[in-house]
């Protein structure tokens, strides 16, 4: 990880989103070769053992189980983070004894940074792990719609208690990541082709539909073909004065607070009138 960071780093991305998005694209893809293609490729290579008590299903398996709980579990439980508050303890028993400076000791009791790349890829890597897998072991699919949920929870609870406030991202780093979940049905397939293969010495022509598809599906244009079929106008701009704007903002909080339960309509406040001013 800390490699491809620095490689990351090297990249000299123009924005903290262009950084992330590269970052997260080059965890992916190598969690995925290191959980489910290095089994595959073991196993083909050299003990060709598929079915046996040490083979490639006993192996993946093991690997589908650990993967959905380690990486909730290191985010709850990271040691850097326990080191800081042994670190924070340890200064407020005896903050005379103390040598930080200022610098340090905001340092030492601000929180820690939101690794987004990381997360991205835990989670991609788990949705292909399975889509590889799940002809074979269809129980992964299960176990990594665990894993993504044990990681939703374990992500909340570190932003809501622990993290720093994260730097400004743009929008980009969601749409790339959602792009790149459109080669799991190409995973998937290829998956399916692999172990019809390796089971039946032979691959079924099911099989060879669905990989035409998953490609048909990756070169196709998706976005063109999405506006026309829902075709949505573009935003409009309403003109308004600072002040209306600025009285007007109603988050959705507030709106839930002034949420009448009986008539279940919303009380929303009005910009005044230049007279009630």
């Amino acid at each position: 990880a800390y490699l491809l960071r620095y490689l990351a780093i090297l990249e000299r991305s123009h924005t903290k989103t262009d950084f992330f998005v590269s970052l997260a694209a080059k965890l992916t893809f190598i969690q995925f070769t290191n959980t489910a293609l290095i089994p595959w490729l073991v196993s083909a290579l050299f003990d060709n053992n598929l079915w046996g008590e040490k083979g490639l299903i006993t192996r993946a398996s093991w690997v589908s189980v650990i993967s959905m709980i380690t990486s909730s579990l290191l985010t709850v439980i990271d040691p850097l983070y326990l080191l800081r508050l042994y670190k924070r303890i340890a200064l407020a028993k005896d903050p005379e004894a103390s040598y930080l400076t200022q610098k340090e000791a905001n340092d030492l009791y601000e929180g820690i940074q939101f690794d987004i790349a990381t997360k991205y890829a835990a989670n991609l890597k788990l949705v292909f792990f399975a889509a590889y897998y799940s002809s074979l072991i269809p129980m992964s699919i299960i176990f990594s719609g665990i894993g993504l949920l044990l990681n939703y929870w374990a992500d909340k609870y570190i932003l809501l208690r622990r993290v720093a406030w994260p730097p400004n991202i743009g929008r980009q780093l969601s749409q790339e990541m959602i792009e790149v979940l459109e080669y799991v049905p190409f995973v998937m397939t290829f998956g399916s082709v692999v172990y019809s293969y390796a089971v039946y010495n032979k691959v079924q022509p099911i099989d060879w539909i669905s990989i035409a598809f998953s490609v048909l599906n990756l070169l196709l244009p998706a976005g063109m073909i999405n506006k026309m079929i829902c075709k949505v106008g573009d935003a409009t701009d309403i003109p308004m004065p600072f002040q209306q704007a600025r009285v007007n903002f109603v988050t959705v909080n507030a709106v839930n607070l002034f949420l009448n339960p009986r008539t279940m309509t919303c009380l929303l406040y009005t910009s005044p009138s230049p007279r009630d001013s």
